[in-house]
């Protein structure tokens, strides 16, 4: 059997992979193109409740009911791929929806960039209907915006979100894997900010992808706990991997945070647990 180029894993929550606009969008693709030849499917479910796998699957199928989160998947999914001989693991969300353009442009350029050993992430552009939210540049008092037509091999550090990303598996590895310890929040930015200080660079596509920010919209999609977790998990990853100028600015983003829940939002739980961040005193998990 031919070794494929890619190990595609789709994580579920609460969710069927009937429902997931990536799991159906992948279904219908890797019959089209002989993408399948190239591109292994995965599903990964945290949901807490025990669900079935598709009736017409017949890929790796792991079930997590304890809602572990994304990185002890991510690192099953990398001992999978090490075992096969996969030389990239793809990683997608279950609202974020591959197209065709997008893996196009992969298997295209998947055999240039496996012989550039340079290139250790390859990231389409993410969009969440009104600005590109990923990839982004190291944000100061905000993050800044990225160009809709820019592609290539980035001179910058780049910080991008795991859904759509393409992720070379022999430098997880040099890197000891997804670091666990970042379960679900701030996950892609310890990983790719690793990646890139072993000295790899990040490929940006020209593909564009539609993906649902889970905290775009802080009236209604974010629960306090949540919230409470991504900040938490916020100051962890710039005490960690920040300098003393990124925390600065994290302290800004904090405090302008904080008058936007109170002001705009009129979320008092938010603004307090915001607040407590910019103070230094978010809880221990």
């Amino acid at each position: 059997m031919m070794t494929k180029n890619i190990l595609a894993v789709i994580v579920l929550y609460k969710r069927k992979a009937e429902e997931s606009e990536a799991y159906l969008a992948f279904r219908e693709l890797l019959k089209e193109n002989n993408a399948a030849a190239f591109i292994e499917l995965m599903l990964c479910d945290n949901t807490p409740t025990v669900q079935s796998p598709p009736a017409e699957f017949t890929g790796t199928y792991l079930s997590d009911t304890s809602n572990s989160g994304l990185a002890k998947h991510y690192n099953a999914a990398l001992k999978i791929a090490e075992e096969r001989g996969i030389p990239w693991l793809m990683l997608f969300d279950q609202d974020t929806t591959p197209t065709a353009e997008y893996l196009g442009e992969i298997i295209e350029k998947v055999p240039t960039w496996t012989n550039d050993s340079s290139i250790v992430a390859v990231v389409p552009k993410l969009h969440n209907g009104k600005t590109i939210c990923s990839p982004h540049g190291a944000p100061t008092w905000a993050h800044p915006s990225f160009p809709v037509d820019q592609q290539g091999t980035s001179e910058s550090v780049l910080f991008a979100f795991n859904s759509g990303a393409v992720l070379r598996v022999e430098a997880l590895q040099h890197i000891g894997g997804f670091p666990e310890e970042f379960w679900l929040d701030f996950l892609d930015h310890a990983t790719f900010i690793q990646l890139q200080r072993a000295g790899g660079s990040v490929f940006v596509m020209k593909s564009l992808l539609r993906h649902q920010l889970a905290i775009s919209d802080t009236r209604t999609s974010v629960s306090p706990a949540r919230y409470q977790n991504i900040l938490r998990s916020e100051r962890s990853f710039y005490g960690k991997y920040g300098t003393k100028k990124d925390r600065f600015y994290l302290k800004i983003r904090l405090f302008k945070t904080t008058l936007r829940f109170l002001i705009k939002e009129w979320r008092p739980q938010l603004a307090r647990l915001t607040f407590r961040s910019f103070l230094g005193k978010v809880e221990a998990r």
